[in-house]
């Protein structure tokens, strides 16, 4: 490559994750009766978040003339998982 001309690559790569954990303990009672409801739940949420960003860029600075081309690509993806546990039980991904 001519010592006019560049090349450059640059890759910005973000990873979030979340986790979340909720324990509940509900009762209730019941005026018609002396008995009571008891349900437990544990709650466990995780989320993950990803971003990237790349760009590669060609610049010609031969004399006599200019020229600079990019090409961006960007991107975004998550997913989630969640579940309950306890009395009952619910499972989800998404």
């Amino acid at each position: 490559m001519a010592e006019n001309n560049q090349i450059r690559i640059n890759v910005d790569y973000v990873y979030d994750e979340r986790s979340q954990e909720i324990i509940k303990l509900n009762k209730y009672g019941f005026p018609s009766s002396d008995s009571t409801l008891i349900i437990n739940e544990n709650d466990n949420f995780n989320s993950y978040n990803n971003i990237a960003d790349i760009k590669l860029t060609y610049t010609d600075n031969s004399p006599g003339h200019f020229i600079e081309n990019a090409l961006k690509l960007s991107g975004k993806w998550a997913s989630e998982t969640s579940s309950i546990t306890g009395t009952n039980k619910v499972q989800e991904k998404l």
